[in-house]
């Protein structure tokens, strides 16, 4: 009844509410939480900073083993989880001591992808996470490679956005050099962005005409032929993206990446030749040494055969 409700509250002074409440910073004791981690969790963004600035261990762990920045992260916290990545990396400039998981790293992401140019060091703390992922090679669970991949993708294209060249370098690098391992081409060539873009729409857009060229002999004839013909969410296939997309310094690489990427014909001959081929050419065609681009003669080799695709192209 009312009256006995009543009187069970009269007796023990408490509300329902409060013993709720109770019942939950109990919970949260018991999980052996710190005052910045219990901030950090609620979105507490001035205490939590408070506490990091004071000393607090940024990387201590509770018991189920996430850290206060986890915890941010998690709870979709995302001003609070920011500014706890800017103080645990001394303003990203050192990476993370320890591994967050990949589903966290691309929350991340998509937080500070909403920014501009002034977030590439803290892009590139991100990537020395999955860097770090990628480097476990068999022991890496089965579905963080494919998120791996879309990450790539995703920082690829809003690096093109940007116009940021070093960051570019750099995740091409991790392309090339996981590429027979936990990122084989078959795998990237089917990441996607969250606007759809595949690998290719993103080399394009960086211009890396020569990585155009080479992932796409590199591929199987019908998976790169596929590659071509995929659409991102504006229906737009990798040939057609132009350089409105991009600052005017990477424009006439755009066109010319571009240009690589319509030129169909002498791409498929190419994959279709070295398909027919006996299995050591089928090895050094899957080989993550095609897509390297560190030396200058093959650069040359590479810009003078996308000169002539383009050429074919224009007759």
């Amino acid at each position: 009844s009312g009256r006995t409700r009543c009187a069970a509250q009269s007796h023990t002074g408490e509300s329902p509410v409060r013993r709720m409440d109770a019942s939950s910073s109990s919970s949260e004791a018991r999980a052996e939480r710190t005052p910045l981690m219990l901030a950090a969790m609620r979105g507490h963004l001035s205490e939590a900073v408070k506490h990091a600035l004071s000393g607090a261990d940024l990387h201590q762990r509770d018991a189920t083993g996430r850290t206060a920045l986890e915890l941010a992260v998690e709870a979709e916290k995302r001003d609070t989880a920011l500014a706890l990545l800017l103080i645990a990396t001394a303003k990203f400039t050192k990476p993370l001591p320890s591994p967050l998981p990949v589903p966290l790293l691309q929350r991340l992401q998509g937080w500070l992808g909403q920014a501009g140019a002034e977030k590439e060091n803290a892009m590139g703390v991100l990537l020395q996470q999955y860097q770090g992922h990628l480097a476990r090679g068999p022991a890496l669970p089965a579905d963080a490679p494919p998120q791996i991949a879309a990450a790539v993708v995703e920082m690829l294209a809003w690096a093109a956005r940007h116009g940021l060249c070093a960051l570019i370098d750099r995740l091409v690098e991790v392309l090339t050099q996981h590429a027979g391992g936990a990122l084989p081409l078959p795998l990237v060539a089917c990441a996607r962005s969250s606007g759809g873009l595949t690998v290719l729409h993103a080399l394009v857009m960086c211009g890396k005409g020569a990585a155009v060229t080479a992932l796409l002999a590199a591929l199987p004839p019908h998976a790169a032929a596929s590659l071509r013909e995929c659409r991102d969410l504006r229906g737009r296939s990798a040939a057609q993206v132009d350089s409105s997309a991009v600052p005017p310094s990477l424009a006439a690489a755009v066109a010319s990446a571009a240009a690589a990427g319509r030129s169909t014909s002498a791409i498929l001959r190419a994959a279709s030749s070295a398909a027919a081929s006996d299995s050591t050419s089928r090895a050094a065609r899957l080989d993550p040494s095609i897509l390297i681009l560190a030396s200058a003669s093959a650069l040359v080799r590479a810009a003078v055969s996308a000169a002539r695709m383009a050429a074919e192209v224009a007759l």
